[in-house]
């Protein structure tokens, strides 16, 4: 027996659009599932067996190869695949024979920072190394030019709240 797939994944996975714009589609009523339009959430299908239009046209699933790639993002560049602000983004990094594979960053950079960041198409290991539940630490180095009081430094090794929780220094070198 085939395992059902959420559709937005097997439409996000085809290229059609991110998940996020594919459940869209669906609510909106553009999809149809064998026939008959869909327009509710959840909705499993088997990509081996049904039939899925979009808009009337008929969408070729396919097996998506999975891409990873390593980036040395620069700074000034955004941790985003597009910007509405027409900043340089992480994408525009990405080698031209990859330019149909819909590829996300994994986390974020601030547009300020520079370092290494994966770039990827597999929503699975992004969620499991960006959601807090699955608990993968990230580690962080920071260069700062001048003089920095001895308080700062207490206070980052001891720890500071971010969104995302408590972060600290694990070590401070002194240069």
């Amino acid at each position: 027996m085939t395992q059902k797939i959420r559709l937005q994944k097997v439409l996000a996975e085809a290229g059609v659009a991110s998940r996020r714009v594919c459940e869209e589609i669906i609510l909106e009523g553009r999809v149809d599932v064998n026939g008959e339009q869909v327009n509710s959430l959840p909705i499993f299908v088997d990509p081996g067996a049904d039939t899925i239009k979009v808009d009337g046209k008929k969408v070729k699933i396919r097996p998506l190869a999975k891409v990873y790639l390593m980036l040395n993002k620069p700074k000034g560049v955004v941790s985003t695949a597009k910007d509405d602000r027409g900043r340089r983004t992480v994408l525009h990094y990405v080698p031209a024979e990859l330019a149909q594979v819909r590829l996300f960053p994994v986390g974020r950079l601030d547009i300020d920072s520079q370092g290494l960041i994966l770039l990827t198409n597999d929503g699975e290991l992004t969620k499991k190394l960006t959601h807090p539940r699955y608990g993968v630490k990230r580690v962080y180095s920071a260069e700062v030019g001048g003089h920095v009081d001895g308080k700062i430094v207490e206070q980052l090794l001891r720890g500071v709240w971010l969104a995302e929780g408590k972060a600290k220094a694990s070590a401070v070198k002194i240069i």
